[in-house]
């Protein structure tokens, strides 16, 4: 279904690796790796014909392909970007942070129920105020992700700071992104990357700049929007002190265990040796494969904590985590949906 474009241009011109976010924005928007002026390259910048003669048919915005054809040119199978769909051969990342897009032609077994689907002329599920609506191609990458930086874009993070560089290039449909910091943490930002392996799980932390609030859970709520909203308020419902009777699962706002009963608890989730991400207000995330005896009581689930927002190989995207074996895309070795509820409340094994 989906030709891959091979650009040698691409290749040279990418070079190494940087954090997440700092890609096609500033002096790396190399525009010729995406648009062509003329629909025809016979060489490379630098004289280089492997790989040419070749040419593309015009098309809208001078690009050389469509949205998710020429995207995945470089994020399919490449070893200089992030393999977003299907199987990790590019990278062979241990985790995506983000998991796996799939598209209709079930690449390597990606079902259309396990994610984020290319082409998927749907509404998003939750889409109650019809903020999203699909166009002739479809789901595309550009729906969720800004291909030239956000740089004076001015999108607010999940405390309401304009954000100058988003986490991803993440582009929420109602103005919300998600900003980050990378080598030094910084608790007013949504995201720090605690390391060069920046598309790992294991170095992508979530601060919690606002405790009312979550960055990741208002970008989501851009297209998903019944899923997300106030505590209280008419998408999650809740009432008394402190709040109850949830009508959806919250994901921001209410911190493990803070309501008590058998909502959650901290201590069944910090007994786990593996556990699913949370946002924290301080900047602790506990030491993975050890229990986390001296957890604080600020952590916060959000959307991230049990969905990859690419997808994976299990239903809806969820992360079947057990507690006990190392958290993989998929979930743990022993996990299921069950497991996975169980890492924070009580009535699950």
């Amino acid at each position: 279904m989906r030709r891959k474009l091979v650009w040698v241009a691409a290749l040279v011109l990418l070079g190494g690796m940087t954090y997440a976010g700092d890609y096609h924005t500033g002096s790396q928007l190399v525009c010729s790796q995406c648009h062509t002026m003329h629909a025809s390259q016979q060489h490379s910048f630098g004289g280089n014909t492997v790989g040419y003669p070749q040419t593309w048919t015009p098309s809208p915005y001078l690009t050389k392909g469509p949205i998710n054809e020429m995207c995945l040119s470089c994020h399919n199978d490449a070893s200089f970007a992030p393999d977003v769909y299907g199987t990790d051969t590019g990278l062979t990342l241990t985790n995506r942070s983000a998991g796996a897009l799939n598209d209709s032609t079930a690449p390597d077994g990606y079902q259309t129920y396990m994610g984020h689907t290319l082409g998927s002329l749907d509404d998003a599920p939750g889409d109650g105020n019809d903020d999203y609506t699909p166009g002739a191609e479809g789901l595309e990458c550009t729906n969720c992700h800004q291909p030239h930086g956000y740089a004076g874009y001015n999108q607010l993070d999940g405390n309401g700071a304009v954000v100058a560089n988003s986490y991803r290039n993440v582009a929420g449909l109602v103005g919300f992104s998600i900003s980050y910091a990378a080598t030094a943490n910084n608790l007013a930002l949504d995201v720090f990357e605690t390391g060069p392996a920046e598309y790992e799980t294991a170095d992508v932390n979530l601060n919690e700049p606002n405790q009312t609030g979550s960055g990741f859970a208002n970008w989501c709520g851009s297209c998903h929007g019944n899923f997300h909203g106030a505590v209280g308020g008419p998408e999650i419902g809740g009432s008394g002190a402190p709040p109850e009777h949830f009508i959806r699962h919250p994901s921001a706002s209410t911190d493990i265990g803070a309501v008590g009963g058998g909502h959650s608890s901290l201590a069944d989730f910090s007994g786990n040796l593996y556990r699913l991400r949370v946002m924290s207000a301080t900047g602790d995330w506990g030491t993975q494969g050890v229990a986390w005896a001296a957890a604080p009581t600020d952590l916060t689930q959000t959307c991230v904590s049990c969905h990859k927002a690419h997808g994976n190989q299990t239903t809806f995207g969820l992360i079947y985590a057990d507690g006990a074996n190392e958290i993989f895309e998929n979930g743990s070795a022993g996990g299921t949906y069950i497991t996975m509820c169980g890492q924070c409340h009580v009535q699950a094994p």
